[in-house]
């Protein structure tokens, strides 16, 4: 975060459980993805279990939706974890965020079986209507359930990417993602098969 400088006007109430590096680190996400919407980039974000990563990734979100709502600005994000669990944990997070602007439209796909039961309240039942969805939320792996209908993301946050094999990003690749974070911390668990 110490090499990033904000410069998009937040002046939102980022949540007060943060502390001012994690804030930061939310501004700066937050200034990237909408100064420099054209900017194609990979960005990773490491850090240690416990430092709160998923909160900054939920906080950035917000942050993102406010602002581009604030300003009339048509932004979608993808969000995707490796498993329904930490998906379904960031949907429901967010969607119940008390600075969560209201006209924000979330949409959770997936199989209504794997889905916790707050969940479902966010799935999406026909993917046509995927566009007009400012979040979309699933996993890596059924990402590519929306590429019938939904292409182009101007962000795409992957949450524990640290469990994800290359050829499962693959998936996502099809999309048209300008930004792609990869959240997680490389001396967690990892995927089977290695790569550099």
């Amino acid at each position: 975060s110490n090499k990033l400088i904000s410069n998009w006007s937040t002046d939102l109430q980022v949540n007060a459980e943060l502390d001012e590096e994690q804030k930061n680190i939310v501004n700066v996400i937050t200034s990237d993805c909408l100064n420099n919407r054209k900017d194609a980039n990979v960005i990773a974000l490491q850090s240690k279990a416990g430092t709160g990563k998923t909160r900054i990734l939920i906080e950035s979100i917000i942050s993102i939706i406010n602002c581009s709502k604030r300003d009339g600005v048509k932004f979608s994000i993808l969000v995707c974890a490796m498993s329904n669990f930490c998906v379904d944990e960031i949907a429901t997070q967010t969607n119940s965020h008390p600075s969560k602007n209201q006209s924000a439209k979330l949409a959770r796909v997936g199989a209504i079986d794997k889905l916790s039961n707050e969940a479902k309240k966010l799935r999406l039942h026909d993917l046509k209507a995927l566009k007009d969805y400012d979040v979309v939320f699933t996993t890596v792996n059924s990402a590519y359930d929306i590429y019938n209908y939904k292409k182009d993301f101007d962000v795409c946050f992957i949450d524990d990417a640290n469990c994800c094999m290359d050829s499962e990003l693959v998936i996502l690749m099809q999309l048209n993602i300008t930004k792609l974070f990869l959240i997680g911390d490389i001396f967690q668990t990892q995927p089977m098969a290695q790569s550099q």
